[in-house]
């Protein structure tokens, strides 16, 4: 790998503002907004699952540049701390958003259809022909 090197503070500010606020954070705007229901997209085309991957992808950036290591192999754990901290989730949603979201949307494409948290079922389900995605829960 090569260091990525800045000659001083202001260098790292102007590439951390061009990486993360006008390519990463537009590109997932553009993106996300073309996942959900619009005026101009009817709610049995819309596709929400890509929007979540790309949401927890950023998710997983952004922990791994809080951690100062995006190597470390442990983008689970940099991501929690990131979504506590900045996301200011308490430690059991964020708990609850990992397990259902991120862990199967990251390695199988969609969430778990249900699951047991807090004596309570979680779940989400594709209702009838019209393809909306229902969620309880969080």
């Amino acid at each position: 790998m090569i260091p990525i090197v800045f000659e001083d503070d202001i260098d790292l500010m102007h590439f951390a503002d061009e990486f993360i606020v006008k390519d990463r954070l537009a590109s997932l705007e553009n993106d996300v907004n073309r996942c959900l229901p619009t005026a101009k997209i009817e709610a049995t085309e819309y596709a929400p699952f890509p929007a979540l991957m790309y949401c927890f992808s950023i998710v997983d950036l952004l922990g791994s540049l809080y951690a100062g290591n995006a190597r470390s192999r442990k983008t689970t754990e940099n991501a929690a701390r990131y979504i506590e901290k900045y996301m200011n989730y308490p430690e059991d949603k964020r708990r609850l958003l990992q397990k259902i979201y991120r862990h199967k949307i990251v390695h199988l494409s969609q969430p778990k259809f249900a699951m047991l948290h807090n004596k309570q079922i979680i779940a989400w389900f594709v209702h009838g022909n019209r393809k909306k995605v229902l969620y309880q829960g969080i």
